[in-house]
């Protein structure tokens, strides 16, 4: 027989054992909480801007928080994008025909004239050479060598501390790639349809028949060679067995080098589509079109990947699906590659009348706006619903608020708003973005909500007049307010209950007025008539600065008069 203290132990484990299940059961089922999402996230605003001389070499390079490009113009700019500033620049005697090549401690470019120039990461002038043959490659730096390829086939090593050359590699044909090392080697592309791999002596280690020209197209993911030819093929290679994976074609031929992201890869092709393929086996995922062709490599930010192209065009698409994510329209076409520098999205455009460019410093557009259920003015004792609709935000909360205006005659003309009291929270902050509100008094009202997330917050206003309207006369607006400056509007006058009548519009601006009270004290001020007296029963209004307006219609005949008043705003665009 078991011993009592032996049961007892066995009890002991049994409840806990149990209670481990339990919460190992309550967690599986525990609500999820949704991340704040990282990355770029649409629609996005211009926040600020550089100018700078000459237009862009395609590409921008990033290193931690450091840009760098270069210009037609002969410039290679640093700029600090968490400043938003620029470091240095330096001019070079020539017209630039690469971007920057950045490697631990320098930068190479070269010019249109076949001269090869090194500086240092401050912006120091290192060295300069010319080669006896057009530059055709793009340039890569490996233990202490500086590799570059011209037309004639010719494949040079330098000394990157010097320029000096140290040797030369003969291909049978043009060498027009992008250089990638890989293994203390140097790949490069062939005009002669290979892909040769070189070692740091100048030896060939291997020699891959790719069946059509790679062009600047060459990138590397650990022992997978990916490129694409004109023939329209897109190849992979492993490199460790010298043998190709897979190959598939496409509807054009690609120019610029594929990124991989995780177990994707993506290409952009001349028949303007952006692929997206497994990268083990080469199947296609999902495909998009996109606005124009492309020399420009893409984005990829977290989940979603960001291409421009020969247009005013951004394009988001969802790295899993292909879903578009949203766009941005520059104002200009669009001169590089699209760079992710957090929390801005970067972009550079060129004015070819002044020859300068722009860079751009793009960010995620967070705002709110505010709407009625019902138009103001509006009687006492009707229900009003006010709506939030935000943008940018993640998970937020609203909190709406309430101020009273007294309303005062100050002079004929002159019409004096007292804010009463500090206003005050009409619906605490909840994620319900709307609120019902029963007015129980006339007077001048300003609506508020201010909404939060984790990381953001914006507000908006909406003023509402609550009268008790005469039911002989009331005015409508062709728009509703807000409304942008230059856009025209229409006011109508509805009327019951007059015979022949006449109206009279009038306008007056809401101003602010310093007499040192507690609290603010707006008038509406400079009242003027904008139509008078007349049959006519609309008036058309073209704004031409921002503020707020109270419209005012004076209605009689033999018979009485009313008036009807309807405020409004006006924004800049």
């Amino acid at each position: 027989m078991l011993s009592y203290d032996l049961l007892e132990g066995m009890k002991k484990s049994a409840i806990l054992l149990c209670v481990i299940l339990f919460g190992h059961f309550c967690s599986i089922f525990k609500a999820r909480v949704v991340p704040y999402p990282m990355g770029v996230i649409f629609p996005v605003e211009k926040e600020h801007e550089l100018s700078y001389e000459g237009e862009i070499v395609s590409l921008i390079q990033t290193e931690d928080h450091f840009l760098y490009f270069s210009t037609r113009k002969g410039k290679i700019y640093c700029i600090d994008g968490q400043k938003r500033e620029m470091l240095w620049e330096v001019d070079i005697p020539a017209s630039l025909a690469s971007p920057p090549y950045l490697t631990e401690s320098r930068i190479y470019v070269n010019d249109n004239k076949n001269t090869l120039y090194c500086v240092d990461r401050a912006g120091k002038f290192l060295w300069e050479t010319t080669l006896k043959g057009k530059i055709t490659s793009g340039i890569a730096e490996s233990g202490g060598q500086v590799y570059l390829g011209i037309e004639n086939g010719l494949l040079f090593s330098l000394n990157a501390d010097t320029g000096k050359e140290l040797w030369q590699f003969q291909a049978e044909d043009a060498v027009r790639s992008n250089l990638v090392i890989w293994q203390d080697k140097l790949l490069f592309g062939c005009d002669d349809l290979h892909v040769y791999l070189v070692d740091n002596r100048g030896m060939l280690s291997a020699k891959y028949h790719a069946g059509g020209k790679t062009g600047k197209t060459l990138t590397v993911a650990e022992n997978l060679l990916f490129f694409g030819t004109e023939d329209r093929y897109l190849h992979c290679v492993n490199l460790n067995r010298q043998k190709r994976k897979w190959r598939i074609r496409s509807g054009g031929a690609t120019f610029v080098p594929p990124v991989v992201a995780g177990k994707r890869i993506f290409f952009l092709c001349w028949n303007c589509v952006l692929y997206c393929l497994n990268k083990n086996n080469g199947t296609i995922l999902w495909w998009n079109s996109i606005p124009s062709r492309s020399y420009y490599r893409v984005e990829v930010i977290e989940k979603k990947v960001v291409v421009s192209s020969f247009s005013p065009e951004l394009i988001c698409f969802d790295i899993l699906t292909g879903e578009n994510k949203g766009s941005f329209s520059a104002a200009q076409e669009i001169k590089s590659n699209p760079t992710w520098l957090a929390p801005f999205l970067l972009i550079n455009l060129h004015d070819p009348e002044k020859d300068s460019g722009l860079l751009q410093f793009l960010k995620k557009t967070v705002q709110v706006t505010l709407s009625s259920s019902k138009k103001s003015p509006n009687q006492p004792d009707e229900e009003i619903t006010f709506r939030a609709r935000d943008t940018g935000f993640h998970l937020p909360k609203f909190e709406f608020s309430l101020i009273r205006y007294a309303m005062a005659r100050f002079y004929p003309d002159i019409l004096l708003l007292f804010q009463q009291g500090e206003g005050e929270v009409v619906q605490e902050s909840s994620e319900l973005n709307t609120w019902d509100w029963f007015p129980q008094e006339e007077g001048f009202y300003s609506v508020g909500v201010v909404v939060v997330d984790e990381k953001e917050k914006a507000q908006a206003k909406l003023p509402f007049l609550i009268q008790k309207v005469d039911i002989h006369l009331s005015v409508t607006s062709s728009l509703e307010s807000p409304q942008n400056v230059g856009q025209e509007i229409v006011f109508t006058v509805d009327f019951s209950g007059f015979v022949t009548p006449q109206f009279e519009f009038r306008l007056s601006r809401l101003k602010r007025i310093n007499v040192g009270a507690k609290f603010p004290v707006l008038c509406f001020q400079d009242e003027e008539v904008v139509q008078e007296t007349s049959e006519e029963n609309s008036w058309t209004w073209i704004p031409g600065s921002q503020g707020l307006y109270l419209i005012r219609v004076i209605g009689q005949n033999g018979q009485g008069s009313a008036t009807a008043k309807m405020a409004f705003v006006i924004k800049k665009e």
